[in-house]
């Protein structure tokens, strides 16, 4: 019997989705330009059924954006890896005070996360 799934497979406001699969585990990442807390993780099971499980950038400090800028870019092209046991969301915010190209990451994508690591990388999309 053949199975039929709804696109998309994640509705709502969940722009540039990046799946990852380990093991019977997916892991999806979005864009979340200047919504904070920021890149939503959600989990499933049979890439039908997510449920939001954090998000990687959920500490203030973790990126700071610049103010005067109000809702324009921010964090976008978001892409999810996992090496070793460790997962890596990596994404680019444009116009942050630090700016540029990120990864966190930590081995349980339900959280803690880690602080960003910055790319002397231009440019976005770099995976």
């Amino acid at each position: 019997m053949e199975k039929s799934y709804k696109n998309p497979v994640l509705p709502g406001f969940n722009p540039d989705p990046s799946i990852c699969n380990i093991g019977d585990d997916y892991c999806i990442v979005n864009s979340s330009f200047e919504w904070f807390s920021g890149i939503p993780i959600y989990h499933s099971k049979d890439i039908t059924n997510w449920t939001l499980i954090g998000h990687g950038t959920h500490r203030k400090k973790q990126v700071v954006f610049q103010e005067e800028l109000g809702g324009y870019k921010r964090i976008f092209a978001v892409t999810i890896r996992d090496h070793n046991g460790l997962f890596y969301p990596i994404t680019t915010c444009v116009d942050c005070e630090t700016g540029g190209d990120f990864y966190v990451s930590s081995e349980n994508p339900a959280r803690p996360w880690s602080g960003p690591i910055w790319l002397d990388a231009p440019g976005i999309n770099l995976l």
